[in-house]
């Protein structure tokens, strides 16, 4: 599914100068993006043909298949093609939507140990690597000092005690030199046992109603 433009991190890159005309075709490929369509028929500038930006051909094969897509900028991208290396980065599509004409260009992501997805219908452990805007792991959802060892990265698959709340913070665009997009700042993340599960709900079902 497509998000609305919250901010994103790392360098911006627009190959080819204009703004990109519209794909053919989409597919969607998971949180926060869409993939891109051929671009046949998107015009730049100067009236030549464009496609949508293109991930450079110098990106690890780790960053595939995600840099194929155009995923909504100031989100967290999941690893498609498998756990990919913490701290690794590559060059991904971002725009406002899955339109060619709504492209920004290229960001640059920072490969994740584990990331927080924004929505869940169920338990989010176990939590996998995925890549968020920025070029180190800085960027990366970190957990707040002080807190149970249980709130520890990557998560359990169960969690020990009904009610513990841990909170993460992950600093989008960590390490750019340039070119940061609406950099978000920030990120605050708040995950709480249920019933044994770890959960983004804000209340435990069982707790509904209650003073």
């Amino acid at each position: 599914m497509l998000f609305a433009l919250a901010g994103c991190g790392g360098a911006l890159k627009v190959p080819g100068g204009g703004q990109a005309g519209s794909g053919g075709g989409s597919i969607t490929t998971g949180q926060g993006g869409a993939g891109i369509g051929t671009g046949a028929g998107a015009t730049g500038v100067a009236g030549g043909p464009l496609q949508c930006p293109r991930a450079p051909a110098t990106n690890d094969a780790e960053c595939h298949p995600e840099d194929t897509g155009l995923w909504s900028a100031g989100f967290a991208v999941p690893a498609l093609g498998g756990e990919c290396t913490p701290g690794r980065t590559c060059e991904i599509p971002v725009g406002l939507n899955n339109d060619c004409a709504r492209a920004l260009g290229l960001q640059t992501f920072v490969c994740c140990a584990a990331i927080i997805p924004d929505v869940t219908a169920d338990s989010l452990a176990p939590l996998h690597s995925g890549w968020v805007p920025g070029w180190t792991i800085e960027a990366c959802p970190q957990p707040t000092a002080g807190q149970d060892p249980a709130c520890a990265l990557p998560l359990a698959a169960t969690c020990p005690t009904d009610g513990l709340t841990c909170s993460y913070q992950s600093a989008f665009g960590a390490g750019a030199d340039a070119g940061c997009l609406q950099c978000g700042g920030t990120h605050d993340y708040t995950i709480r046992c249920c019933g044994g599960a770890w959960t983004l709900a804000a209340i435990c079902p069982a707790d509904a109603g209650m003073d």
